[in-house]
């Protein structure tokens, strides 16, 4: 996985999400696996850094961040309490830092937007905020639903409003930014084949979708974000047909905006018949 992505650009920088449920030890292996040199063998036993380079990747790999865990409090069954996680993640900081001192970790906000919600992240930046470098967000958007036709956020803005303004309240510092590490339109049917299952690979899913990455672009406390994701029917940014691989809809619209909106912008101006009298509040768009 690795090396395909590395194919394509040899600085690709990937978030890795840290399973929770597996030892320290082998969160200590993998660390090592992915950011060691080969010269030290932190804990003994294998030189995972050395089989790494053996497998033919031979610098480290760029991690941008250690992700810990993936909606791990969700679930009827089994899921983790803000206590449980909170525990964990002290032990797994200190197991990767004791690795790679430099490692960049995203803690997980909350993965509901039910009442209560932000009770989770506070507790972590209030515990952890001198350890941590991002909170790790999930958002999914069903829009364009209401009468106006406009882009129904669902509160999205005044959510990330609430994020950064805890980040620097409680840690005194805007240091801490969000990664959405999962984030996409969200489709209004499960039944495959129906409208509704398209919606994300449709003109009305490339708008919402463009108008997503816009508002969120526009946020300095918005560092990164990846789409849900690579191939999947309801989401998918590339489908196979034919044994041969094609974009989505999404898919162009991310190639636009990887190509263009993290560039600069040109001031342009329409022109056109009798402008400013037909149109007297045109101007020019950025």
């Amino acid at each position: 996985w690795f090396k395909a992505n590395m194919s394509v650009e040899e600085d690709t920088a990937f978030i890795y999400a840290v399973n929770l449920y597996d030892t320290q030890e082998n969160i200590a292996d993998l660390v090592e696996f992915l950011s060691g040199d080969g010269t030290v063998n932190y804990n003994g036993g294998i030189d995972w850094a050395a089989k790494r380079k053996e497998l033919g990747i031979e610098k480290p790999v760029n991690i941008m961040a250690y992700e810990l865990a993936n909606e791990i409090d969700a679930g009827s069954e089994g899921a983790w309490d803000i206590n449980r996680y909170l525990e964990a993640c002290r032990k797994t900081i200190q197991t990767i830092k004791s690795v790679d001192p430099n490692a960049k970790i995203a803690v997980m906000r909350k993965t509901s937007w039910e009442d209560g919600w932000q009770n989770w992240h506070r507790i972590l930046l209030r515990e952890l905020g001198d350890q941590i470098d991002y909170i790790a967000v999930h958002f999914y958007y069903n829009n364009w639903n209401d009468s106006s036709g406009r882009l129904a956020v669902g509160g999205f803005l005044d959510w990330m409003k609430i994020i950064e303004d805890d980040i620097k309240n409680i840690t005194g510092s805007d240091r801490i930014k969000i990664l959405f590490t999962e984030q996409a339109g969200k489709s209004t049917s499960s039944v495959y084949g129906s409208a509704g299952y398209r919606e994300p690979h449709t003109m009305k899913g490339v708008l919402e979708t463009a108008e997503w990455y816009t508002r969120a672009s526009a946020q300095p406390v918005i560092e990164a974000s990846s789409y849900h994701c690579l191939i999947s029917a309801g989401w998918c940014v590339i489908y196979e047909y034919e044994g041969k691989l094609h974009r989505t809809a999404i898919g162009d619209l991310i190639r636009v905006c990887a190509t263009y909106l993290c560039g600069d912008s040109l001031d342009t101006v329409t022109t056109g018949f009798d402008m400013k009298k037909s149109s007297p509040g045109a101007r020019a768009m950025t």
